[in-house]
This record gives C-alpha cells, structure tokens and sequence, in this order.
C-alpha cells in the first residue's frame, strides 16, 4: 500500500509541475484574449500584459 501510496504522489507532483499558466486580458466591453506560456515566451506575456493594461483591460493569471 505504501508503494502504491508514493507512486500517486509521484505522478500528482509531475501533473503540478508539467502545468502552464494562462492569462486572460479582458476589456469592459466583455472581449477576452487569452494566452498560454505554451504559445509566448515571458517577455512576450509581459509585452501583452503592459499592453492589456494599457488600454484598460483587466489582466488576471
């Protein structure tokens, strides 16, 4: 049992670490733009995220 115990632990930690972040800018007229560290590089998202606030969207993580 105990095997079969860390095992899960395992596997549940590779699922947590393998995760990307998703961002979404979203303007008050209800657009939203997502994007995904799949598809940017960090300095790409803190491009977007200046940007979004820029023109007063609302960014969240």
């Amino acid at each position: 049992m105990k095997k079969v115990f860390f095992v899960g632990m395992v596997f549940g930690a590779l699922a947590l670490t393998s995760c990307k972040k998703e961002y979404t800018c979203e303007y008050s007229d209800g657009t939203k733009v997502s994007y995904s560290e799949d598809d940017y590089s960090d300095d790409q998202i803190k491009d977007r995220k200046a940007a979004c606030l820029a023109t007063d969207g609302t960014w969240s993580e």
